[in-house]
């Protein structure tokens, strides 16, 4: 397995975003619209489905994971305008979404690591929930100069963390923008 490459996943009840990146070769990203079903089961299956092509699909291009990071669970209050309150349904079905997720990928034989969301902080304050999105877009434009989702760049940074001056420097080129 390449040493350079990691996995990330972040799970989501509507959007699934999943990376691949790779030290050398730069990333390879998706999302999938996890929504397809109002079934579980078959959301889970769809999902988990669909992460399995894009993981072959990314080894065949020579992205081999080393390790997945999968975002942890998380829901209820949060601090900043990032919070969300998901009921009880919600968090079950999140868990049991997240749970397959991590299932697959033991079963493919990659190592997971559950890590916190990320909270990006300007000034010690959190960033609101949207600015956070087009931040992280911004930072994995800056950074491999791809356009992705917010979702597939929320999995990039998962596996590849963005760091303080990528975050002020994304923040002050928004803050620009009209």
């Amino acid at each position: 397995m390449n040493p350079n490459c990691i996995l990330g996943i972040d799970p989501g009840l509507t959007m699934t975003g999943m990376s691949l990146v790779h030290d050398e070769q730069g990333i390879f990203a998706d999302d999938f619209a996890s929504c397809t079903s109002d079934q579980l089961p078959k959301r889970i299956h769809d999902t988990t489905s669909w992460l399995t092509g894009q993981i072959e699909s990314g080894i065949q291009r020579g992205f081999v994971p080393r390790v997945a990071r999968v975002e942890l669970l998380h829901g209820g209050y949060r601090a900043g305008t990032r919070a969300r309150v998901l009921n009880f349904v919600d968090l079950r079905n999140l868990a049991l979404l997240t749970g397959g997720i991590i299932e697959r990928l033991e079963a493919l034989r990659i190592p997971v690591e559950l890590v916190e969301p990320s909270i990006m902080r300007i000034a010690g304050r959190p960033v609101r929930r949207d600015a956070k999105k087009k931040i992280a877009v911004a930072i994995i434009k800056a950074r491999y100069g791809e356009k992705v989702s917010n979702h597939a760049a929320d999995a990039i940074l998962l596996a590849r963390p963005a760091t303080t001056a990528e975050i002020a420097t994304a923040w002050a080129g928004l803050s620009r923008t009209p």
